[in-house]
């Protein structure tokens, strides 16, 4: 069993530690977190991440295209790991509208809507296959 690296960007921290809980019942991922976008983005270098989960919102430093750039300033090689984003569709309706266009472009590998009552299985199971 390879345990792979997973790095989680979510500033909600109810949300991120509900994520984080039902991501603890998956034995191979070993999980690390940090709010800031660019010292996550450094942090996916330093220890050679798999799994990039952020949150995205229409602002700054939090938006889908914040994220690519960051990534690639960063200089993360996208083979090397994979990207998943959650917004909330309601609050962020034009965020939601960008994060499917962006995963249709292939420039993420998995989204999910935090309205739509995804259950922590399902998010695991997601993020388990990439």
């Amino acid at each position: 069993m390879r345990l792979r690296n997973i790095v989680i960007s979510i500033p909600n921290s109810l949300m991120e530690s509900c994520i984080e809980r039902f991501l603890k019942d998956d034995r191979e991922l070993r999980i690390f977190k940090e709010d800031r976008p660019q010292q996550a983005a450094e942090l996916c270098r330093n220890i050679n991440a798999d799994i990039l989960l952020v949150e995205i919102r229409d602002t700054p430093p939090n938006s889908i295209d914040d994220w690519i750039k960051i990534c690639k300033m960063q200089n993360i090689e996208r083979p090397n790991y994979r990207i998943a984003c959650i917004v909330d569709e309601n609050t962020y309706p034009e965020s939601a509208r960008e994060v499917a266009l962006a995963k249709s472009d292939l420039l993420i590998d998995a989204f999910f809507y935090s309205s739509s009552n995804i259950n922590g299985e399902y998010l695991t199971a997601v993020i388990s296959s990439l």
